[in-house]
């Protein structure tokens, strides 16, 4: 999970890499959305829609992890990556108790209240060395989703 938080890398999945390379390491998902041929863009989803992601021509645009709403149980994530990556969150995990995770591991971040849509909402913005984001967005003071672009 640090490597995701610092470098937007899930295992050998990552932001950059083709939808051919993509299926290659995953396989087939288990849904696709928003299909535009035209661009050559869409949605894939794995795990119960757990891993999501969303690719533009051709190429991975973005890496999301959702959070169950009333699971206390981290996310699934396919069979590959879930071999060397381990999920410390829930839904349930608060933004303090998120927030002492990063700094337990030095990950420097910061807090964007303009992206909120609600009072309880809360973002979390994680720039790496390579200029991705990592987004890490708590809805009702309880984790949503963390993804990397």
């Amino acid at each position: 999970m640090r490597n995701f938080l610092q470098n937007g890398n899930l295992h050998t999945l990552r932001v950059g890499m083709t939808l051919e390379e993509t299926l290659t390491l995953l396989g087939k998902p288990e849904d696709v959305g928003c299909i535009k041929k035209k661009d050559n863009s869409g949605i894939l989803a794995y795990s119960d829609y757990c891993l999501q992601i969303s690719y533009q021509q051709g190429v991975v645009s973005y890496i999301a992890i959702e959070f169950v709403r009333y699971n206390d149980h981290p996310p699934a994530l396919p069979a590959v990556i879930a071999q060397s990556v381990t999920i410390p969150f829930t839904h349930s995990t608060t933004p303090d108790e998120f927030i002492a995770y990063l700094t337990q591991h030095h990950i420097s971040w910061i807090r964007q209240t303009e992206y909120a849509a609600e009072a309880d909402d809360m973002v979390i913005r994680i720039l790496t060395a390579k200029d991705k984001r990592i987004t890490i967005h708590f809805q009702d003071g309880q984790l949503d989703s963390m993804y990397s672009q």
